[in-house]
């Protein structure tokens, strides 16, 4: 899949997103998809045991979009400081952040009218806030395509209901 739409033309190329939760599941596919658009990728990943995904996004990508630069990195992004030294370690390899896709957010394993303010602050407030709050001087300072949104947060919070 690619952005065929003549107002998005080399909009990417040379751009560097950052993608939370990257490295796998609907974090990759966004990473597939603007690699194939020209942009350059820092992926994030949480723990330790997504290593593996994160090594194997970036061999995949090496071979599909060889002139991409991909760089992957992991950290729990629950509290401001470490989202803002992702921010640091991306710009330190990058030079700027232009876009940023956040897709990490907590799952709760249970009903939604169970769910605390502690817990709902946790699953939604924390992480996207600090994401987008370290996000925002970063994207909108270079504007340089004013109908490209440059920061997107695809999650919101989200239950599973257990049906048993």
């Amino acid at each position: 899949m690619q952005l065929d739409c003549f107002l998005f033309k080399n909009a990417l190329a040379n751009k560097t997103a950052l993608i939370t939760g990257g490295v796998k599941n609907l974090g990759a596919e966004i990473a597939v998809l603007l690699a194939g658009e020209g942009a350059n990728l820092a992926l994030h990943y949480n723990s330790e045991k997504t290593k593996p995904d994160a090594e194997k996004i970036v061999k995949e990508l090496g071979s599909s979009h060889p002139k991409t630069k991909v760089k992957v990195y992991q950290g729990d992004l629950t509290t401001a400081g470490a989202v803002e030294a992702l921010f640091q370690n991306i710009l330190k390899v990058f030079g700027a952040v232009d876009i940023v896709v956040n897709t990490v957010g907590m799952v709760l394993k249970k009903p939604i009218v169970e769910i605390s303010e502690k817990e709902y602050d946790q699953m939604f407030g924390y992480v996207c806030s600090f994401i987008v709050h370290e996000a925002l001087p970063h994207v909108t300072i270079k504007s340089t395509h004013p109908l490209l949104a440059r920061v997107f947060s695809l999650t919101s919070p989200i239950t599973m209901n257990k049906l048993i």
